[in-house]
């Protein structure tokens, strides 16, 4: 069976992928992706043991408190962050974010999820503020996340420490001075350096010498020091300190 859908709809998945980038539908929107995460956990719960691919109709899928564009670029967060690996749509020819859009017929999907994942996910959403969404943020385990994906780094490590120092320091501009960041640095553990000299080295390594980008991983990557945009994440401000671009989602 073939799904036939309006022009309308195809002009609405355009202007959802010249939104993809920016997440403008997901400031402030954190109960609305936990409301999708339920429902599904809800039909992981009900159907447990029987497919690998979940079986939900697409009417379900959609709180009504939600438009079915935002409904779509949710499930698109979730693909993203590891918690759904694929979804169809049962016996049609169409994508499946077509199937959501289509406000006149119910649709079955199928869905395959990760549900300790999803888990994971909704747990970081809850233990977050009602804030901007920044792009690195930290949770309540004192864990980094960069697009709320888990960086895996070393809690007693230099690296860790510059990094949470300038989160938790830095002003509202994301700036921390040279000084400051050494007085952090020792306050979280670190040796104490006697000379400015050793003081700035070390510093020099842990950034510009990468050790940072070589031991914070994703997923078994190491991140880069660059944003989407072209900037650096932790930009060197010669002779004054480092600055933390941290931009809001």
């Amino acid at each position: 069976m073939m799904i036939q859908f309006p022009q309308d709809f195809k002009n609405n998945m355009k202007v959802g992928e010249k939104n993809r980038n920016t997440k403008s539908l997901y400031i402030g929107a954190c109960a609305n992706i936990i409301k999708i995460i339920d429902i599904i956990l809800a039909s992981m719960e009900t159907k447990r043991g029987s497919l690998p691919s979940l079986k939900i109709e697409s009417r379900t899928l959609c709180p009504p408190e939600l438009t079915r564009l935002e409904t779509v670029k949710i499930l698109e967060r979730l693909m993203g962050q590891g918690c759904i690996s694929h979804i169809s749509v049962l016996d049609a020819i169409a994508e499946w974010q077509y199937a959501i859009l289509d406000e006149k017929n119910s649709h079955t999907l199928l869905i395959r999820a990760n549900g300790g994942n999803l888990l994971e996910y909704k747990k970081f959403l809850i233990g977050r503020d009602q804030g901007p969404i920044k792009l690195l943020r930290k949770d309540a385990d004192g864990d980094f996340r960069y697009d709320s994906k888990k960086i895996i780094l070393n809690k007693n490590t230099d690296s860790y420490r510059l990094l949470e120092a300038l989160y938790d320091c830095g002003n509202q501009q994301g700036f921390l001075s040279y000084k400051k960041i050494d007085v952090e640095l020792v306050k979280r553990g670190a040796d104490k350096k006697n000379t400015e000299k050793e003081k700035m080295k070390r510093i020099y390594n842990i950034v510009s010498s990468n050790q940072l980008f070589r031991y914070a991983k994703i997923n078994g990557t190491p991140i880069k020091n660059e944003l989407p945009d072209g900037r650096e994440l932790i930009e060197t401000l010669p002779s004054r300190g480092l600055k933390l671009n941290n931009p809001t989602l």
